[in-house]
């Protein structure tokens, strides 16, 4: 029973300690340095998502109703107001990061990559989210929004 109890709290610990990346997060234009858009990051089925939820004028969009003109595949005509920019993350525990494979889409450089993202060790309100395709890689900072706390 003793080591019944010791497994659970450290099971139970893991959870609460793990980092939540849930949330709203603004996006920085990377030549910039302005608020881009902010996009909702969360969790189904044990998968992660975000989409976009609200556009900033860095984006050069003031069409509420915009829809992603340039876009390639699937993403073309959607509205960029809820576009789904990380599809289906799966959390990997050993390295405490959310991967998978063509799993960001970036409508500014049109381009889908695989995808992994975390959170700053030093700061929550900091989230790295990189796109890969092959050897090549582009790592963003994201802010977490004041605007939207959950």
């Amino acid at each position: 029973m003793r080591y019944f109890l010791i497994v659970l709290f450290l099971l139970i610990s893991g959870c609460v300690f793990s980092q939540d990346v849930t949330g709203t997060w603004c996006t920085v234009d990377d030549e910039t340095g302005q608020v881009f858009s902010e996009v909702e990051i969360y969790v189904e089925g044990g998968r992660l998502f975000g989409k976009v939820v609200k556009l900033y004028p860095a984006s050069g969009i003031t069409d509420p109703n915009a829809v992603c003109v340039d876009c390639k595949g699937k993403f073309n005509g959607q509205p960029m107001i809820g576009l789904q920019v990380i599809d289906g993350l799966e959390y990997n525990r050993k390295k405490g990061v959310w991967h998978g494979r063509k799993g960001v889409f970036d409508p500014k450089r049109n381009m889908t990559a695989d995808a992994t993202v975390w959170l700053d060790a030093k700061d929550d309100g900091i989230l790295y989210v990189r796109g890969t395709i092959g050897i090549f890689y582009i790592t963003q900072k994201w802010r977490r929004s004041v605007t939207h706390q959950y």
